[in-house]
């Protein structure tokens, strides 16, 4: 499963309109990994705009559920918007490798 974030988001789901609803069974808040928890953080607190690297550029918070864990992770990644389409970019780092967890990346509606 996959969900896009690219609009500030409380700690507390509201179960607006374009969230899945709260209730009983609300699942536990995804993993970040420690060296994108800062990143993740500021893009909570600053309604998705960061500094550093990723100052002037368009960022999006991506949450994935793993195929075998089950386990949900969250991770900010990059996109380009070129004419109606967007487009994401993942890149492990600027590393030879592809980035971990794509292999299983499909689309999934709440």
């Amino acid at each position: 499963m996959t969900e896009i974030d690219d609009r500030n988001t409380n700690e507390e789901n509201t179960g607006g309109p374009d969230q899945p609803p709260a209730g009983p069974h609300q699942s536990p808040e995804p993993r970040v990994s420690p060296l994108n928890a800062p990143v993740v953080a500021e893009f909570r607190a600053n309604g998705g705009r960061v500094g550093g690297p990723f100052a002037g550029g368009d960022l999006l918070l991506l949450t994935t559920t793993g195929a075998r864990s089950g386990q949900r992770y969250t991770t900010p990644l990059g996109f380009v918007r070129i004419e109606d389409r967007v487009h994401v970019v993942g890149s492990a780092g600027a590393l030879r490798r592809t980035p971990t967890g794509t292999a299983t990346c499909s689309p999934t509606p709440w």
